[in-house]
């Protein structure tokens, strides 16, 4: 089913062959549907996506609200185990039938045994598996499985805080997430493993300690210095054999470090390294309920010592904690008030001509945050979509650190 819905994007032109081969990658790592990895990248948004479900399987797509507040005595028409084992859940009684929101709404005996089921006759929508197993875990406490991760990407389209956002904002999922471990987002010990990003102890097992050491980034891209230290094993070899090392594009060096980093702070370093391509100073805030806080810096006045002391309550009134509680991609100059005066004394005194905030989402929810300046000089314009791949890339790697570490306490 998946295939088809691909290919008819691909035929319309809302994907590009090479997005659906990187969605191809995460999904053979991840688990689940191609679709749900071109959603969860940002290459389609879950509007164009649910267009693309009706028109190839020719049923209605349950939406995000079809899926809210959902009547018990609905849920009650069909058990967990049939809802679990057929990937469906009720939606809607109308008279004698009853709309079911499924992956599979062609399923021929799934329909079979839900309408003997609940002895309504049943009338299939087509929904995608977030939705699906965010609806399960909620009314059924069913949990998804062979699945490592399900989120959805952040708005593929922008908004700029210094002008008004076209139309209404999106309203906050209301549903709990599915995080690694099958449990609900609340819970406790992950959120506060994202909010403290940074390794407070080279120690740790299983962590290179040189990789932890404060201030141990690495060149920039594009600059590589063969066999210099901190130069990657990659780069040394081409001058210990005297051939020239070719350019290698960012985005595929990130991508190479990422999914090599051992822990948060190398998933940081990498961030900057690609960064330092496109400003002079970045740094990497981790988010948790208790506000954001430093991890790594790099550039004219953000050491990572100064970086480590900056602290900022969730609710504050300043640029990054409102980027933080919105979850949205920021471009354009400071707000100018005093709670953003205060933040640029802490970040090195000046105040920027314009700054770009990337928010990065794990499992889910916006756990890290990427600052980008340029001092004095106002930055590029940034290509969006990009941006969007380094901010989903760089959450799925931090999924995978977590996922390590929580191996190592088993």
């Amino acid at each position: 089913m998946s295939d088809r819905v691909v290919e008819y994007l691909l035929n319309a032109g809302k994907v590009s062959r090479g997005q659906v081969d990187e969605a191809r990658r995460t999904q053979r790592f991840f688990g689940g549907e191609l679709a749900s990895h071109l959603l969860k990248l940002g290459f389609v948004d879950e509007r164009m996506l649910g267009e693309a479900l009706t028109d190839t399987i020719g049923v209605p797509y349950a939406s995000r609200e079809k899926l809210q507040d959902i009547p018990g005595d609905v849920i009650r028409r069909i058990p967990a185990s049939l809802v679990e084992l057929h990937r469906a859940c009720p939606m809607q009684q109308s008279g004698g039938v009853l709309r079911v929101a499924m992956l599979n709404p062609r399923d021929p005996i799934a329909l079979r045994e839900l309408e003997s089921a609940c002895g309504l006759r049943i009338e299939p929508w087509v929904t995608i598996e977030y939705r699906l197993y965010s609806a399960l875990e909620r009314y059924y406490r069913v949990q998804a499985k062979g699945i490592r991760s399900l989120s959805l990407a952040p708005p593929s389209e922008a908004r700029q805080h210094a002008t008004p956002a076209e139309g209404p904002a999106p309203e906050p999922e209301p549903e709990s997430e599915l995080g690694l471990d099958g449990l609900p987002l609340d819970a406790e010990p992950d959120s506060q493993l994202l909010y403290g990003l940074r390794s407070d102890s080279p120690d740790d097992p299983g962590t290179d300690p040189e990789a932890t050491m404060p201030g141990m980034l690495a060149t920039p891209a594009g600059v590589d210095a063969p066999g210099a230290a901190g130069g990657s094993a990659a780069a040394a070899t081409p001058a210990a054999t005297g051939a020239a090392e070719s350019p290698r594009d960012p985005m595929e060096r990130l991508e190479e470090q990422l999914v090599a980093a051992p822990n948060p702070e190398s998933v940081g370093r990498a961030l900057l390294e690609y960064s330092a391509t496109h400003a002079s100073r970045a740094a990497l805030f981790s988010i948790g309920k208790q506000g954001l806080r430093g991890v790594t810096g790099r550039g004219r006045g953000l050491s990572d010592d100064l970086i480590h002391a900056v602290e900022l309550p969730a609710d504050g009134d300043n640029l990054l904690a409102r980027t933080a509680r919105d979850g949205e991609f920021y471009f354009g100059p400071p707000a100018g008030d005093s709670g953003d005066r205060d933040l640029f004394t802490v970040l090195g005194g000046r105040t920027p001509a314009t700054l770009q905030l990337v928010p990065i989402r794990v499992a889910g929810r916006t756990a890290a945050l990427l600052y980008l300046d340029h001092e004095a000089n106002p930055l590029p314009n940034p290509d969006r979509v990009a941006w969007q791949r380094v901010a989903a890339k760089a959450g799925m790697a931090l999924e995978l650190v977590i996922l390590r570490q929580k191996l190592r306490r088993i």
